[in-house]
């Protein structure tokens, strides 16, 4: 059974930066944060099933907010 990746569309406050990554890359950098007892400033905004589609969404965001 081939597993479909789930990507998300990411915004860091801190670095005023947004991110593609996958689900699963995102979970496992997140863990590695938490176990060293620090926060990358990366928060979802939202997901798709492309890296298109998640680009898609975080321009949108990007216009509706007026953020780099």
């Amino acid at each position: 059974m081939e597993i479909t990746k789930i990507y998300i569309g990411e915004y860091s406050t801190d670095q005023k930066a947004y991110n593609i990554t996958t689900l699963e890359e995102a979970i496992k950098i997140n863990k590695e944060m938490v176990e060293q007892g620090i926060f990358n400033g990366y928060v979802p905004l939202c997901y798709g099933l492309s890296i298109e589609d998640v680009r898609k969404q975080l321009d949108e965001i990007q216009n509706k907010i007026g953020r780099p």
